[in-house]
């Protein structure tokens, strides 16, 4: 059971990345959310000028708005499908993400199908700066973690648009809100690669040969200078022989609003859980 639990929050902690943005207390760089802005509105038009849009440039400065903000809410749907040492198991989930300061929370329903059965379950984390409590199956732990901890054990999937290079814009073309990046294998895997390797090395153990990531791509929404949504897709192989796995991953995000207060709601009774140790 506790392997079991270990696998399944290591694949969650990997699809639930958007939780880790870096919320910088920086005020000269947390432009634009001090006043809180609302994605579901003024989303009519496209971004605004006639010039050829900075696809570069915009979807930098989107994104860096997400990254330095302080609060935020957001819906996310997560597909996972896994063979992990010949076992397959696959996850899907819808789930609101809130974050206020350094509390974050995800909420929402999940499905597993994994050894043979198929089974649905709310789904809930909080952390608050110095824990991350789970409930999963009716079953709630914790784990002591620190936010430098959790941002490092999650990765950020914002951070990781932050970073496209700026090569893989050359040739794109129209105003960002539909945008199509494609990336090549060296990119993906740069990208992505270190950040699985990294949370599912007790699973495939820790001498990882080889890690491939490919037919990796993002699709991004940004209206008026504001990143309304994107979906991160991406197949990960890992391991050789008996110890090989694969990922398939797909993470739909969108935006309800950054900068606005946002309430974090503590998971009732979580002081009293459990260390995750203790299964």
């Amino acid at each position: 059971m506790k392997r079991f639990l270990a696998i399944l929050l290591a694949m969650i902690l990997m699809m639930t990345a958007l939780t880790a943005c870096g919320g910088d207390k920086d005020e000269s760089k947390d432009k634009g959310s001090d006043k809180g802005t609302s994605t579901t509105a003024g989303n009519e038009g496209g971004n605004e000028g006639g010039d050829k849009v900075d696809l570069y440039t915009l979807v930098k400065n989107a994104t860096n708005q997400i990254l330095t903000a302080t609060s935020y809410e957001a819906n996310i749907d997560l597909t996972m499908a896994a063979d992990i040492m010949n076992t397959k198991m696959s996850t899907t989930a819808d789930l609101v993400a809130k974050r206020s300061d350094n509390k974050i929370s995800l909420t929402g329903k999940m499905t597993v199908d994994a050894f043979g059965a198929q089974e649905e379950t709310d789904y809930s984390y909080y952390f608050d700066g110095s824990y991350m409590y789970t409930v999963m199956y009716e079953q709630g732990f914790k784990m002591p973690m620190t936010l430098e901890e959790f941002e490092e054990e999650a990765g950020s999937a914002n951070e990781h648009i932050a970073e496209l290079p700026k090569a893989l814009f050359e040739g794109l073309s129209g105003d960002g809100s539909n945008l199509v990046i494609p990336m090549d294998e060296a990119t993906a895997e740069q990208l992505f690669g270190d950040d699985i390797a990294a949370l599912c090395s007790d699973i495939v153990g820790d001498d990882l040969t080889q890690v491939t990531t490919k037919d990796a791509k993002v699709t991004l929404s940004i209206k008026n200078g504001v990143l309304v949504s994107y979906k991160t897709e991406y197949v990960c192989e890992m391991g050789s022989g008996d110890e090989k796995a694969v990922y398939t991953f797909s993470q739909a995000s969108e935006f309800i609003s950054i900068g606005n207060a946002v309430t974090v709601t503590p998971i009732e009774g979580c002081e009293n859980f459990p260390l995750m140790d203790e299964y």
